[in-house]
């Protein structure tokens, strides 16, 4: 309980520096002189700091249990979040930004190991419950920002996210004084080196990388671009901004309803065609009729974005154990997160040479063709470590 706990409780901290920040940009801009290059960099930073803690959650997974580095995250968060509102200039204010960011990216990698090791024949269930989170704690922090800020001030106002990182601590101290979550074991008795598992030689691994990366990068797209593309063709400001909060509301069911499905009936192949489907229809009706039943394509390419969840389940599923769980976390993540961070670029760079959306939805089409191919790399049964095996087995 304490471990299930933990898990749901960190999934809610690991988006609200994020997503508690765009709301008071302006406030925080006037008080810290932000610059527009600054209020760029700003945007990009979660991307970026979610690529670097892939690398860095691996290696803290060689030596430690996740269930420590749980521990150390959740402060890492809470003191970032304390410290950067009175950090006193936006150079600082992004540095410690960056450093939060770092730790709930690490964040992201150990819950699929967690949930391997407490939870190894509930995968599906629990990952519904932790993707269900991740999205309570990206839409809340959003949605009462201003009106916190309001009474409290910005500053005591985003501070008060560091008080919430605090909450899951007594339960990972609980959870972890009977650690499940813990390194591999050394290849060779009293060698103490850390050991490596070595995740990119293996096809399932490129493959979710790619399914993750991908996804990944078709919704920072959309998060940036589909108010522009709306007001575009006429929408409102405020309708643009409506749909783009309908875009991101609805990924709640498919949070909710794939890792269970899969848990129990697998076919991760068919589910990628399910979510490369809906995305290829909204995308359609926003590019050629996007004042006409807006809000069902913006529904649909919404629910395109169940490839998020999917990727989750499926760092539990194409495992063995929960180092190896959190191996393939770390490497697609990492993978992932860094194409990610491309797309928002890439899609107004094509908009600005063509001044139109032909090519930036044709980018975007491509993008759902190698979804696809990611999906069928991780289609089967098998593992990463099956993968590994045979190599070794080969050589």
């Amino acid at each position: 309980m304490a471990a299930l706990a933990g898990i749901v409780l960190t999934a809610i901290n690991l988006r609200s520096a994020v997503t508690a920040v765009p709301p008071l940009l302006d406030r925080i801009s006037d008080d810290l002189n932000f610059s527009a290059t600054a209020i760029g960099l700003l945007g990009s930073l979660p991307a970026l700091a979610f690529a670097s803690a892939g690398l860095v959650g691996v290696r803290l997974l060689r030596r430690f249990s996740a269930e420590r580095i749980a521990i150390g995250v959740l402060l890492v968060e809470a003191t970032g979040q304390m410290a950067r509102p009175w950090s006193g200039g936006s150079t600082a204010f992004l540095a410690v930004s960056a450093l939060t960011l770092l730790g709930m990216g690490i964040g992201n990698v150990i819950l699929p190991a967690l949930v391997k090791a407490w939870f190894p024949n509930r995968i599906g269930a629990v990952t519904a419950g932790y993707v269900t989170a991740i999205a309570i704690g990206t839409s809340v922090p959003a949605l009462i920002a201003v009106p916190i800020a309001n009474g409290l001030g910005w500053q005591r106002g985003l501070a008060l996210w560091g008080v919430v990182a605090l909450l899951p601590i007594p339960t990972w101290l609980v959870a972890g004084a009977r650690a499940r979550a813990l390194p591999p074991a050394p290849p060779a008795e009293g060698d103490r080196r850390p050991h490596r598992i070595a995740v990119r030689r293996s096809p399932i691994a490129w493959g979710l990388a790619l399914l993750f990366g991908m996804n990944a990068l078709n919704l920072y797209a959309m998060f940036t671009w589909l108010p522009v593309r709306l007001v575009d063709a006429g929408a409102s400001a405020e309708r643009a901004g409506a749909m783009l909060a309908l875009f991101a509301g609805i990924g709640i069911f498919p949070s909710l309803l794939i890792p269970m499905l899969l848990g129990r009936i697998g076919r991760a192949g068919l589910t990628t065609v399910v979510c490369v489907g809906f995305f290829a229809v909204g995308y359609a009706g926003l590019l050629l009729a996007p004042m006409t039943l807006t809000m069902l394509w913006t529904l649909l390419a919404g629910l395109g974005g169940g490839g998020f969840p999917l990727v989750l389940t499926l760092f539990g599923l194409r495992s063995a154990t929960p180092a190896s769980a959190g191996a393939l976390a770390g490497f697609a993540q990492g993978v992932g997160y860094l194409v990610a961070a491309s797309g928002p670029l890439l899609v107004g760079l094509l908009h600005d040479a063509t001044d139109g959306w032909g090519l930036p939805f044709g980018f975007l089409a491509i993008t759902l063709v190698l979804m696809l191919v990611g999906g069928r790399l991780c289609s089967g049964d098998g593992t990463v470590d099956d993968d590994l095996r045979r190599r070794s087995a080969g050589h």
